[in-house]
């Protein structure tokens, strides 16, 4: 009996043993799975180097000079070339190169990513021009490679990086091929753009959008989509920043945004430079522009935007401007004059106005409609209004 206790003690301390050793050997072992399974550490992982290499040999030279005014579909023809140059380098090798460097397309589309970035090399040509071109080849590429290619350049009809389908939108023959504009649609560069307008709980028409970066270059807009993969801003100053960009290079469909979506911002806020810019810009006769235009008319403003006010609602009431006449004779003429000569212009987007009236306190659509002996349908109307509430300072147009 005395040895009862003893016993249970002993046989208590070889379960506690036991099992230290099982949950010894479980950790164990998930630790080494743990350790086989895990990903290499970022900061181990040797990145891709891109190795320059200049052309000094004849048979290269001569071969890129050969193969740099084909066009596409010639040079896709030269992806069969198979003859030697130097370096373990085919020509078929440059002929791909080629068509990167002088027509963007896009091997990454076709070939795996290993072969894109930790075998890609340049050799560095210089043209007739004197400037330097980087020629892409990448090394280990096979026969079967180059077959998929071809067989890829053959089904694709827009095999191209984003740039290259921006500079084939650039050329009238391609400008309406409505396939082209889907494939640009869905770029990163283009889903950017749209991105910062739709945050603003703006719906632009994708046409409109492409209208506008068509008419900048494709380094603006590749530049705001590298910013924009950074810092993410959707806000109203980047994408009023963004429109001014565009207006600075004589864009109208950016000052037609503009207008569209910060009218208030643009009268009040942009200094007088670009006060003008949109004036100049704004030729379409539109209820933006003609609002735009009467608002800085009435600014307080320099002698530069008023002028420009000025012609611009001349041309869109059909007039001829009457010259040296000053500020004051527009501002009656077009802010208190009663009546305008016949319309030349028949666009039949903005009615004709005889007058601007400045809203005030107690104002209302039918006092406003009798006043002018116009009715109230054709009031909201000549203003896109849907709503009959009025806010004191706002500028009605009569028709």
């Amino acid at each position: 009996m005395r040895n009862q206790p003893l016993h249970k003690i002993q046989k208590l301390t070889k379960l506690l043993i036991l099992s230290g050793t099982i949950n010894i050997l479980m950790f164990a072992f998930l630790g080494y799975w743990y350790i086989k399974e895990r990903p290499p550490v970022p900061v181990c992982e040797r990145k891709p180097k891109f190795s320059e290499i200049a052309v000094r040999s004849e048979a290269i030279n001569d071969r890129i000079n050969t193969l740099f005014p084909l066009s596409f579909d010639r040079l896709i023809q030269q992806l069969n070339d198979k003859t030697s140059l130097e370096s373990g380098y085919l020509a078929r090798d440059l002929a791909l190169g080629c068509m990167i460097c002088f027509h963007d397309f896009d091997p990454s589309r076709v070939l795996p990513e290993n072969l894109t970035q930790t075998r890609q090399r340049f050799f560095v040509y210089t043209d007739s021009q004197k400037q330097k071109q980087k020629i892409p080849v990448f090394s280990g590429l096979n026969d079967h490679d180059f077959d998929r290619i071809i067989e890829f350049v053959k089904i694709e009809k827009w095999p191209f990086t984003s740039k290259g389908l921006f500079h084939k939108l650039k050329i009238p023959e391609y400008k309406e091929s409505n396939n082209l504009k889907y494939a640009f649609y869905i770029t990163p560069e283009f889903m950017s753009v749209e991105l910062l307008f739709k945050r603003a709980g703006l719906q632009s028409d994708k046409e409109d959008l492409l209208r506008l970066l068509l008419e900048g270059n494709w380094e603006m807009l590749a530049s705001f989509a590298a910013k924009q993969r950074i810092d993410q801003d959707l806000s109203e100053e980047e994408r009023r920043s963004f429109l001014l960009r565009y207006i600075e290079i004589g864009s109208a469909t950016a000052a037609a945004f503009f207008l569209k979506t910060d009218s208030k911002y643009a009268v009040k806020k942009l200094d007088d430079e670009h006060v003008v810019d949109i004036l100049r810009l704004s030729r379409e006769r539109t209820p933006y522009a003609a609002r735009f235009a009467l608002e800085a008319l009435a600014s307080p403003r320099n002698d530069s935007v008023w002028k420009e006010a000025t012609e611009r609602l001349y041309e869109f009431v059909g007039e001829k401007n009457p010259g040296l006449m000053g500020k004051d004779y527009a501002v009656s003429r077009f802010l208190s004059g009663q009546q305008s000569p016949p319309d030349p212009i028949s666009t039949g987007l903005v009615k004709k106005w005889r007058r601007a009236y400045t809203v005030t306190e107690g104002d209302s659509l039918w006092k406003i409609s009798r006043m002018f002996k116009v009715n109230v349908p054709e009031l909201k109307k000549q203003n896109n209004m849907d709503t009959d509430i009025l806010k004191p300072g706002t500028m009605i147009l009569v028709p």
